[in-house]
C-alpha cells in the first residue's frame, strides 16, 4: 500500500515478482495470501496501479481463476476487481485490455461476463 501511494501507482519490480511467485505457488494457501495482500493494497482511495505494472500480477491472478480451489478461485476474482479499479469505472480495465496478449484478454472477458461484473 505505501509503494502504490508513495509511487503514485508503481510497485518495484522485486515486489512485484514476490507477488507473481506467490500467486503461481502451488499452495493454495500462499496463493490467498498473495490474493488477500494485492486486494487489501488495492482498496480505494489509492491510485490505481500502471497498467504496464498491474498486466504481470493480473495475468497470474487469471490463471488463478480456473484453480481448482473455489476459494483461490473466489479471492482471485476479488483481487482482480480491486486491482481494476473496477467498481470506479471501465477507465483502468480499458487501459490493461489494451497491452493483454489474446489469451489473457479472453480469459479476462470470459471472468468479467462471469463472475466480475457481479462484483464490482
Amino acid at each position: 500500500k505505501h509503494h502504490i501511494e508513495a509511487n503514485g501507482g508503481n510497485l518495484p519490480p522485486k515486489l512485484s515478482n514476490l507477488f507473481i511467485k506467490c500467486l503461481q505457488n502451488p499452495s493454495s494457501d500462499i496463493k490467498l495470501i498473495a490474493e488477500k495482500m494485492i486486494w487489501w493494497a488495492n482498496k480505494a482511495p489509492l491510485p490505481p496501479l500502471d497498467p504496464p505494472v498491474a498486466k504481470p500480477i493480473l495475468k497470474a491472478l487469471l490463471d488463478n481463476t480456473k484453480d481448482k480451489n473455489t476459494s483461490v478461485r473466489a479471492y482471485s476474482d476479488q483481487a482482480i476487481v480491486n486491482l481494476l479499479k473496477m467498481r470506479d469505472g471501465e477507465e483502468m480495465i480499458q487501459s490493461v485490455s489494451k497491452i493483454l496478449d489474446a489469451a489473457s484478454l479472453e480469459l479476462l472477458n470470459e471472468s468479467c461476463r462471469r463472475s466480475l461484473k457481479k462484483l464490482a
